[in-house]
């Protein structure tokens, strides 16, 4: 192959490369970029049916409430269980979502019980 034609067919792939990678990142960013994860570890001091807090050991913000809706898993270990079933004052991780001013419940996490 010559030079210049050589030279022009990697200049034309360079720019396909970059709109493939400008597209890919847009989809990431579309598909996963909806809200900020938060997590928080502690002690469960309330709940509900539609919301759980726990108090962790920052001392910022040492309250975390989440929301809960049809879509939190909750478990026990391994073992499933309902909202209802958590008992104030029991350890628990809970992972979520921040949409606008709430943190939405991803899922819960008990520690089980000795």
């Amino acid at each position: 192959m010559n030079q210049p034609l050589q030279s022009y067919l990697s200049m034309t792939r360079l720019p396909f490369f970059l709109r493939i990678c400008f597209f890919s990142l847009c989809f990431i960013t579309c598909a996963f970029g909806e809200g900020e994860e938060s997590s928080a570890f502690g002690k469960v001091t309330s709940k509900s049916s539609s919301a759980i807090t726990v108090t962790t050991e920052d001392k910022k913000n040492p309250n975390v409430t989440f929301v809960i809706d049809e879509n939190t898993s909750i478990s026990r270990g391994r073992t499933k269980i309902t909202v209802e079933a958590i008992e104030s004052g029991e350890m628990a991780r809970v992972v979520g979502m921040v949409k606008g001013d709430q943190k939405i419940a991803t899922s819960i996490t008990v520690r089980q019980k000795p």
